[in-house]
């Protein structure tokens, strides 16, 4: 397994590759390519100012014996943001339980207004899975349990976290 990410620097204006000295040690296996790309600019992901919500998702507090799924219901919220075309699907805030993976469509944001935190009842699965030249983004979420926050799939698109946090 592998993680990668980029930091922005405060301007947004391109991404900050710089090592902390604690990890300078580390620059000899960064290949030469990589080094190379200084001024990379970061793609500005807007969506369409539809709002998608259903207030029957989760519960207040999280009992992982009487718990209910809602793993179709989060499905069904976001398969209604992309068949109009993207937009933002607001979660409540609340334990929602997911037993698979919720398939990020083009355009979509997904999103809380406050915090939810996402429980995946079988750690072997990723919560979001998105498909090769997806642009989505997560946001305002907590990841518990799981294998993964996502899985991207292919070599093009982006899926920007962000204010995400996995436990």
């Amino acid at each position: 397994n592998s993680v990668s990410f980029a930091v922005k620097s405060v301007d947004e204006k391109d991404f900050d590759i710089s090592l902390p000295a604690a990890l300078e040690c580390c620059r000899a296996e960064i290949p030469n390519r990589v080094l190379a790309r200084r001024k990379l600019k970061p793609s500005a992901l807007t969506f369409p100012e539809r709002v998608f919500s259903d207030d029957a998702i989760g519960e207040e507090m999280y009992d992982v014996d009487t718990g209910k799924d809602d793993t179709e219901r989060v499905r069904a919220l976001v398969a209604k943001a992309a068949a109009a075309g993207g937009g933002t699907v607001v979660l409540p805030s609340r334990w929602i339980r997911l037993t698979g993976a919720v398939e990020l469509p083009d355009n979509v944001e997904v999103t809380c207004r406050g915090r939810a935190v996402l429980s995946m009842l079988d750690d072997a699965d990723a919560f979001f899975r998105a498909r090769d030249g997806v642009r989505a983004r997560l946001a305002n979420l907590v990841f518990h349990r799981g294998r993964h926050a996502f899985v991207a799939e292919g070599l093009k698109g982006l899926v920007q976290l962000k204010n995400c946090y996995y436990y």
